[in-house]
Parts: C-alpha cells; structure tokens; sequence
C-alpha cells in the first residue's frame, strides 16, 4: 500500500507515474510534476479499494482505521492547544482505570508513552489517556481514551510523538 499525502493509493497508479517519469526526455520531470487534483484521486478510487481489499481488508471492516491526521499541519483557524484542558475527569475525581497505570510516565514504551500533550498507557486491551502534567502543569486521574468499537479492548501497542498517538 502505498500513500501520497496521508491518501492510500493503488500500486497500478504507482507503477504508471513511474513509467511516465522514466518515458519523459531529461530535464522534463521537473516541468511536469504538479499536485494531483481531487479528480485525479477520484480517477484512482476503483484501484484503491481493490488495494484495501487485497492488503488491508481490516480497514474495510473498521474504516475509522484508515483515518487519522498524522503529517497533517494543525489548522490555523483553530486555536492553539497549549492551553490544553486535559481529560474530562479533575484531579480526585473517580477513575476507573486499573490501579496499575503508573502516576507519570516517564519513559516511551509500547504500552506508555507520552507526547507533548498527554500520557498514554494500554490497560487490558484499553488506551488510557491523562494530561502530560510535567508540560502541562494538570494534574487528573487516568481517563479512557473513547476509541471505535471495532478495535475496542483489542490494543496492544501504542506510539506517541509531538501531538500524534498512534493504537
């Protein structure tokens, strides 16, 4: 499978830009190469679900698994996120996530992890999600990160950088 700009695309259409690329005299490659328009992804729609169904049929079951803003730059008519607001629990509210999640995470892993907003940790299957107190200055009990049904208590690694968290 393969992406350009965060959009799955067919290996047919990877394979034809490549022949088009190496059919073009030297020097022309350059003139040519322009942003793929919205009908040129329309075009590619056929191929890219005949891609997903040979090599990701899990996300035709759970399409929520093939969204996601990784890569894409935070839109400027929102408003900043460092005044994060943490989880929807306050600290000494009842949590019901298990007595094992650590305090603070302190150190990446596949199970915790932390990126410059929150902390991560995955409990029975189940992602937990606090404020990154030590950036954030919110102190809060664990809170259960609302995920899709279809991958619900079945997490086994996580991943975490800058503002992405990856199940």
């Amino acid at each position: 499978m393969y992406c350009f700009r965060g959009a799955p695309i067919s290996r047919t259409f990877v394979v034809l830009i490549a022949i088009a690329a190496f059919a073009l005299p030297a020097g022309a490659a350059d003139a040519a190469v322009t942003d793929p328009s919205p009908q040129d992804y329309v075009k590619e729609l056929a191929g890219i679900i005949s891609s997903l169904a040979e090599t990701r049929p899990d996300m035709l079951r759970c399409p929520t698994l093939a969204g996601g803003t990784a890569g894409v730059p935070e839109n400027a008519s929102i408003p900043s996120r460092t005044g994060d607001t943490g989880n929807p629990l306050v600290a000494g509210q009842k949590s019901d996530a298990p007595k094992s999640l650590p305090q603070q995470v302190h150190l990446r892993g596949a199970t915790q992890t932390y990126n410059r907003r929150y902390q991560f940790a995955i409990s029975g299957g189940v992602i937990w999600y606090k404020s990154n107190t030590a950036v954030t200055k919110i102190v809060e009990p664990w809170s259960k990160l609302p995920t899709s049904p279809c991958f619900d208590r079945k997490v086994t690694e996580i991943s975490a950088d800058d503002d992405e968290m990856i199940a």
